[in-house]
């Protein structure tokens, strides 16, 4: 049950965060102001992980150093996570986002997940190992890890990892995840691996052999585990203890690191041969499908004029080719043209209650006009200039690329839509349906007659 704070323990909370601030290694370069304001929101808006996050503004933990490598490398990281936003968070300029559902499911049900896992594979906690590994400082002070698991197999087991069987033996460093999906086709994140990287190699300083290490996801749908094996990679290593040196260093000056951007794309002089194939099929179909939508058009327009579609009511009915066609015409009243036929009043007398709650905006604007309120503030604006956007989000410490959206479109040679073109007038301007099966009942073909 979540605890209820009053009020002096609130006070009594932001005393003991202020002590512990005082004994990070970036005290130095924290603003007083910006002290005051992270632990008067934190405090207040997650008393219960308060102390936890002034505790992990000392160091880097597993789930942080996975962003850390890629930006180091130079590469933007998983769900807008930054290098920018961690040293913002660590210099307290930038507040924690309290704990998501998936976080809050992930931990609430461990214990679950932790015995599903058990009984998968054959294994038991190393209580041992495990306490030693939870108690451990690594050699580099910014180093923290909090282990979910550390197994050791009760025998040699054998998982599949893609289509080739792994043998496991001895101990097992294990995460464990609760995402909202699992794709038991997707290879295990990076950041992920870093953090049980980062995990090893604090085994090895303590003298904890491993065998590897494995990611173990919930799948809900299905209630089973997702079970990824790795195995250490020495570079991994030495890229955590780099890109964690590095931005240590430059968190403890005070140095906020920008936000990575991606390359911009280079184009090639020529384009790569292996490419047309693929880049025509797609012209083709596209330049099909433009003339298709066209004649699709032309052939409505004609059939409709023929049947006086737009002269007659429906009233429900529909027009049915057999093994043709259907033509129905659904019923959506012209709500506009009733209110200014009824009135305000007698277009209130006729509406009922939506079942989702919608706002009419122009009822909206007309209502604050009446009371002479400036309706200017609440326009939309049409049109935004990337440059100066990008310079006024960069200013205000945003990532602008976060607020980019880039739609690639393709457009077909004039060439390939002539092409279509030809082809659907020699193939398709005559197209002979089958004919319609007689003595057909609700039940299907009357098998007799035929």
């Amino acid at each position: 049950m979540t605890k209820i704070w009053q009020d002096d323990e609130i006070i009594e909370l932001k005393k003991k965060m202020r002590e512990k601030m005082d004994t990070l290694p970036q005290r130095d370069v924290i603003e007083a102001s910006d002290a005051t304001q992270w632990i008067d929101y934190v405090a207040n808006v997650m008393p219960n992980e308060a102390m936890w996050h002034m505790i992990r503004a000392g160091g880097i933990g597993g789930s942080e150093i996975g962003v850390l490598v890629r930006n180091y490398l130079g590469q933007r990281a998983d769900h807008e996570q930054s290098a920018h936003d961690w040293a913002m968070g660590k210099l307290l300029r930038q507040t924690p986002s309290p704990s998501t559902g998936v976080t809050r499911r992930g931990h609430d049900t461990e214990p679950m997940h932790a015995q599903m896992f058990y009984a998968d594979i054959g294994a038991v906690r190393d209580e041992v190992a495990f306490e030693k590994l939870t108690r451990a400082q690594g050699q580099r002070a910014w180093m923290r890890y909090s282990p979910d698991e550390l197994v050791r197999m009760l025998q040699p087991t054998t998982i599949l990892q893609g289509d080739a069987p792994v043998e496991l033996r001895g101990r097992i460093l294990v995460d464990y995840k609760a995402p909202t999906e699992v794709d038991e086709h997707d290879k295990i994140a990076f950041q992920y691996m870093c953090q049980l990287h980062m995990g090893a190699m604090l085994c090895e300083e303590q003298g904890i052999e491993l065998t590897g290490a494995m990611l173990s996801q919930l799948n809900w749908a299905t209630w089973t585990l997702k079970k990824d094996f790795i195995t250490i990679d020495p570079e991994i290593c030495d890229l955590i203890r780099q890109a964690g040196d590095y931005y240590w260093s430059e968190m403890l000056a005070g140095r906020v690191p920008r936000y990575v951007q991606r390359e911009k794309m280079i184009l090639p002089e020529t384009m790569d041969p292996s490419y047309m194939d693929l880049a025509a099929k797609l012209a083709t179909i596209k330049a099909m499908a433009a003339r298709l939508d066209k004649a699709k058009e032309v052939y409505q327009a004609e059939l409709f004029e023929k049947l006086n579609v737009e002269g007659l009511r429906f009233d429900g009915q529909a027009i049915v080719f057999p093994n043709i066609l259907t033509i129905t015409a659904p019923v959506k009243l012209d709500e506009t043209a009733i209110f200014e036929a009824l009135g305000e009043d007698g277009f209130d007398a006729v509406q009922t209650k939506e079942t989702q709650t919608k706002y009419d905006t122009d009822a909206l604007v007309r209502r604050l006009k009446a009371l002479n309120e400036d309706v200017k503030p609440y326009r939309k604006m049409t049109k935004v200039d990337p440059g100066k956007a990008f310079i006024a989000l960069s200013e205000k410490g945003l990532d602008p690329e976060a607020f980019l959206i880039e739609s690639p479109r393709t457009a077909t040679a004039k060439n390939i839509k002539a092409q279509a073109d030809q082809w659907f007038e020699e193939n398709f301007m005559n197209p002979q349906p089958d004919a319609p099966i007689e003595n057909e009942t609700e039940h299907g073909p009357d098998r007799e007659a035929a």
